[in-house]
C-alpha cells in the first residue's frame, strides 16, 4: 500500500473549486454586461415649439446614450400672415439628439409647427439589442405600424405647435 499525505490531496479540489469559481464569475460578468445594453429603459422626449424667438421640432434621448437610437425629425413650418412655409429635416442618424430650429424668426406672430419624429434601433447593435428596441418602440409609439421591421425608422410620434409650450400629441 502506498502512502498517501492527506494535505497533497486536498490542494487539488482547492485548485479545481477556485478555477470553476473563476469561470463562474466570469460567465456572470459577461452575461451582465450583455443584458445591460437591452435593460435600457424609454427616455425619449419629443416636442415642437413655436413662436418663442425660435421655431423647432426636437427629438433626444434624455438618458444621452447615443448608442441606443437612431433618430430623424421632419418639420413644417408655416405662418398665414407673412405667407411662408419651411421644410426641415435632420436624420436618420444615430445620436442623443436630432432637431430642427428656424433660428431667431418667430419673435411672435402665428407661425405653426408640425413636427414628424421618427425612430429606430440603432443598425450597428446585436440583434438582440436591436429587437429589445423595437419592442421599446411598439410598447412606447404605438400603432400597428410601430416597430414593423429591425433596421429603420419609423413614425413615432407627431407634434404641433402654436406657442412657447413644448407642445406634444
Amino acid at each position: 500500500m502506498q502512502y498517501q499525505n492527506p494535505q497533497a490531496q486536498e490542494k487539488y479540489p482547492v485548485r479545481k473549486l477556485m478555477l470553476t469559481g473563476m469561470l463562474a464569475l466570469g460567465l456572470l460578468m459577461a452575461a451582465d454586461g450583455a443584458f445591460a445594453q437591452r435593460s435600457k429603459s424609454w427616455n425619449i422626449g419629443m416636442f415642437s415649439r413655436a413662436n418663442c424667438g425660435n421655431n423647432e421640432s426636437i427629438s433626444w434621448d434624455r438618458s444621452a446614450d447615443a448608442s441606443y437610437w437612431e433618430m430623424a425629425v421632419g418639420s413644417r413650418m408655416s405662418s398665414a400672415s407673412l405667407g411662408r412655409e419651411h421644410f426641415y429635416e435632420d436624420g436618420p442618424r444615430v445620436d442623443w439628439r436630432v432637431g430642427n430650429v428656424n433660428w431667431f424668426r418667430a419673435f411672435g406672430g402665428d407661425w405653426i409647427v408640425e413636427g414628424i419624429h421618427d425612430l429606430g434601433p440603432n443598425r450597428d447593435m446585436d440583434p438582440l439589442d436591436q429587437e429589445y428596441a423595437v419592442d421599446l418602440i411598439r410598447e412606447n409609439c404605438g400603432g400597428w405600424w410601430a416597430g414593423s421591421a429591425v433596421g429603420s425608422v419609423w413614425l413615432c410620434k407627431e407634434t404641433w405647435a402654436s406657442d412657447c409650450s413644448l407642445a406634444e400629441w
